[in-house]
């Protein structure tokens, strides 16, 4: 029998009642109600004294900081700021400055994930114009590119006298 079904089975008082730490209570709840942000955001506001539990603990914040994280990457990684109020209104205002931290991280790593999106894009644009259709282990190599080195090959595009020239480090 999987963990999921164990977790899926068990009622909230069951998980609170067990003898583990509050975050270990605390991540198997959400391993279990993540998955439907309705129950979850329904069923938080029972979890605050657990939550207050997690946040007193030794390195409580940073704990509860990666429980948020986990909530709004698997409930809805695309708009934290969506998420965020509800789950203020659920867990309560006294979280509010974790939830923030994370909603506001999460924010940015999707601006900045967008923008090195437009730079591919752009890069493979000028490519094409300047070389003609590229190969698609060239067309993987540029979408499996971190930022410093679409901003390198897009540098060299209008001067490298080849597509080799362009895509290979000096």
């Amino acid at each position: 029998m999987g963990v999921h079904v164990i977790l899926d089975k068990e009622e909230d008082d069951a998980l609170r009642g067990r003898a583990m730490t509050a975050l270990g209570r605390l991540v198997l709840w959400c391993f279990r109600l993540a998955r439907d942000p309705r129950d979850l955001e329904a069923r938080l506001s029972a979890w605050r004294e657990v939550l207050r539990e997690v946040r007193q603990a030794p390195e409580g914040v940073a704990a509860l900081e990666r429980v948020w994280h986990y909530i709004f990457i698997v409930v809805n990684p695309s708009e934290p700021e969506k998420l965020l109020p509800r789950l203020l209104a659920a867990a309560g205002l006294e979280f509010k400055e974790e939830m923030v931290t994370i909603a506001d991280y999460l924010h940015e790593q999707g601006r900045l994930a967008g923008r090195l999106e437009g730079q591919r894009g752009m890069l493979l644009r000028l490519l094409r114009q300047r070389f003609g259709e590229l190969p698609e282990p060239i067309e993987a190599r540029i979408h499996a590119a971190d930022a410093g080195q679409i901003d390198g090959w897009t540098e060299r595009v209008l001067t490298a006298p080849t597509l080799d020239d362009v895509l290979n480090e000096r």
